[in-house]
């Protein structure tokens, strides 16, 4: 087993014991490797040291705080990367509002040493049934099971094709073998999608990939989650669709595609900048300012032919009537 794990938190909060409830969780982790936690405060309203406050000084001591002026979830987490110790065997992604299972680590350092170079498990949120993998289609029994394990899998397919069509990872369910994957880093161009970029860089060197058919992570309800969008025409939901436009756009000029590949993101590219247009124009009629500097960098990632307006007008007629 590794000397220890790197577990990579990005921190920036409101909410008073959110990271102190994820930390206990970490160090409650049963009969896993030994843990050093790397907290990264994005200049967090709520800042890391009051948090620590609650969390028993012999666990303290295997925890560095790094503060830096905001910059954003991606930023944060290459900080913490670029800090986690060469002796480390494998690095763990963990947000600070989400908290996982005491078996995590456990699960994941055998499946890891067993067959993998990365691996993930499914996440939910509180109050909530909806799981990640249900609302991706991702279905355990179509890979093949670990020996002597009928939860842990050994992922058989094309990862990267998986990525493309629709994403089951929860970024805090992850864990990764530092020797293989530690040179790389979150994409902050990417805003709210930097961790589909990430993936997909991570799934272009073709790992050995393992996972969990359980919920091994629960996200708090009161955290920050700003990639949670509850209105679609809003600028937020703008800055989503950029975002993905952006990611799309990292992807095709850094990841080796297959033919099909590629023309998959490029028609996902053309949906959401429809998409993008008839969330305007929607703003527009309900009298709802426009951010447009948003709009223009949606434009100018996937700069929008005159049909698509006429395609867009059509859709938002159609929802209107629906």
């Amino acid at each position: 087993m590794p000397q220890h794990v790197a577990v990579v938190i990005p921190y920036y909060q409101r909410t008073r014991g959110l990271l102190s409830r994820s930390l206990r969780g970490v160090f409650e982790q049963q009969d896993a490797p030994p843990t050093c936690v790397i907290i990264v405060d994005d200049d967090s309203p709520l800042s890391a040291d009051e948090e620590l406050s609650d969390i028993d000084a012999k666990f303290r001591e295997s925890i560095s705080v790094i503060r830096q002026a905001n910059q954003g979830c991606a930023a944060a987490r290459n900080t913490g990367l670029a800090a986690v110790l060469a002796d480390a065997g494998w690095i763990a992604l963990l947000d600070s509002d989400d908290l996982w299972t005491a078996d995590h680590l456990r699960r994941a350092a055998t499946a890891l040493e067993k067959q993998g170079a990365f691996y993930f498990a499914d996440g939910g949120s509180e109050g909530s049934e909806t799981t990640q993998y249900r609302q991706t289609g991702f279905v355990a029994g179509a890979h093949r099971s670990i020996h002597e394990y009928d939860d842990l899998f050994v992922f058989v397919g094309d990862f990267l094709s998986l990525l493309i069509d629709r994403t089951p990872l929860v970024s805090s369910s992850v864990v990764y073998r530092r020797d293989a994957f530690g040179d790389l880093r979150f994409e902050p161009h990417c805003g709210l999608c930097e961790d589909l970029a990430f993936w997909t860089s991570v799934a272009s060197r073709s790992p050995a990939v393992v996972f969990s058919s359980r919920t091994e992570v629960i996200g708090s309800r009161e955290g920050e989650h700003i990639s949670h969008i509850n209105d679609w025409k809003s600028n937020r939901s703008l800055r989503l669709t950029r975002d993905f436009l952006r990611c799309y756009n990292f992807i095709l000029g850094t990841v080796p595609l297959s033919a099909s590949q590629r023309a998959r993101i490029e028609q996902k590219a053309v949906d959401r900048r429809i998409s993008a247009i008839i969330t305007a124009l929607a703003m527009i009629k309900g009298r709802i300012s426009v951010d447009r500097g948003l709009m223009l960098d949606v434009l100018r990632e996937s700069p929008a032919p005159v049909a698509d307006f006429f395609r867009a007008a059509a859709r938002l007629i159609k929802l209107r009537r629906a």
